[in-house]
């Protein structure tokens, strides 16, 4: 549950996807695709959901688009969203799962459950080590405090941060670590009871500027006296 970035082609950022990460079966509602870093469309589908738009939709770079699913069947949908450059060729793609849970409402018999739609969580998809960069979660339903966490990451706040129905928060993530980084949201009700959890991913990559070796400027003259010594036949 919650959502799950692939990882991004081409060495781009592309984007990532967004919505409730619970729902009651019959539920319409909507998903939200940001773009970042070279894509200018995002063409939705959907497994075990039904959509009704279905065709490439233009955004501009670090735009945002939405589109509506009706949530047809207990288990899990799964949204996909493919972002493309203007060329229409594939910067990267996103999934964002849902859980379905059936409607008691309509099984008086059956003992009460208490599922909350949760929220979402988003940031960048690709980031080089040692990144300091911010994830933004989304609450939904009844969700009024989320708590992070972190997995090959370092976070300095972990405590649960109090936010109003529906409203939103973010936190600082350092991505220390190269290797894929999962950032955690668990969204809890004001009693403190878990309504859902959402995950988001992170690339990290090495930083290859410290690996091409020394362009200070001093390295840079004493290289450029070496070479003018070697030409006029001495030694330095």
């Amino acid at each position: 549950m919650g959502q799950r970035i692939t990882t991004p082609a081409r060495g781009t950022y592309g984007g990532s996807i967004s919505a409730i990460s619970e729902a009651i079966v019959g539920t319409v509602t909507e998903v939200i695709a940001q773009g970042s870093t070279g894509a200018e469309q995002v063409e939705f589908s959907a497994s075990n959901a039904e959509m009704g738009w279905m065709m490439p939709v233009p955004i501009t770079p670090g735009g945002s688009a939405s589109t509506s699913v009706k949530l047809t069947s207990e288990g899990m949908a799964t949204i996909f969203a493919k972002f493309t450059d203007k060329m229409g060729n594939i910067i990267s793609q996103a999934e964002h799962a849902i859980r379905v849970v059936a409607d008691t409402s309509k099984h008086p018999g059956a003992p009460p459950r208490r599922y909350g739609f949760g929220g979402s969580l988003s940031g960048i998809t690709e980031a080089i080590k040692g990144t300091i960069t911010e994830v933004y979660a989304q609450g939904g339903g009844e969700a009024e405090q989320v708590e992070f966490s972190a997995s090959n990451a370092d976070m300095g706040w972990m405590m649960p941060v109090t936010i109003s129905p529906g409203g939103s928060t973010s936190a600082s993530v350092t991505l220390s670590s190269e290797g894929t980084a999962t950032i955690f949201a668990n969204f809890k009700d004001k009693m403190g009871n878990l309504l859902g959890t959402a995950q988001h991913l992170i690339r990290v990559l090495p930083d290859t500027t410290k690996s091409q070796g020394p362009t200070d400027m001093a390295s840079l003259m004493n290289a450029r006296a070496s070479d003018i010594l070697n030409r006029l036949g001495r030694k330095p």
